[in-house]
């Protein structure tokens, strides 16, 4: 295999493995994959207006929406996935943290002392922020499968 391919097919594969793990926990399973973009965002439609009167019975579903969101660049679902991290720790609020930190790990440009998945679970705040302070700055990169920090930010 030429190694010039290998990072791409390996963001390739990352990114049908948390699109085939969000369209089973959404409860998304017979969408087929070419109408799975738009079931994502309108399933998250759906539950973002339950969630005003439910808000604890769908919380976890809505964050693997989201989190499916995110793999198709939906910049706008971060922040339900950031809010999905339990606290205060060891809390079943949401998706597991051991889920929701590789997620992020590798579709977000985080930097590598915020990449520890045990470091965000004890410290989701410290994510918030590296969020708060880079939102305006991410997009979304075709040819990477992942977020990228515009004008390295």
């Amino acid at each position: 295999m030429d190694k010039e391919f290998e990072p791409l097919d390996e963001r390739k594969r990352i990114i049908r493995m948390w699109r085939k793990a969000a369209k089973g926990f959404s409860g998304l399973v017979t969408t087929p994959d070419e109408k799975l973009e738009q079931g994502f965002i309108d399933r998250y439609k759906e539950l973002k207006n339950k969630m005003l009167f439910e808000p604890n019975r769908w919380k976890r579903r809505l964050s693997w929406l989201a989190i499916g969101l995110m793999t198709y660049g939906h910049l706008s679902a971060i922040e339900d996935v950031l809010e999905s991290i339990p606290k205060p720790k060891g809390s079943h609020e949401g998706p597991r943290t051991s889920y929701i930190a590789p997620i992020l790990i590798d579709l977000l440009p985080i930097p590598n002392s915020l990449t520890d998945g045990y470091y965000i679970r004890e410290n989701p705040e410290e994510l918030r922020k590296w969020y708060e302070k880079h939102k305006e700055n991410l997009i979304w990169d075709k040819d990477q499968n992942r977020f990228v920090l515009q004008n390295n930010a």
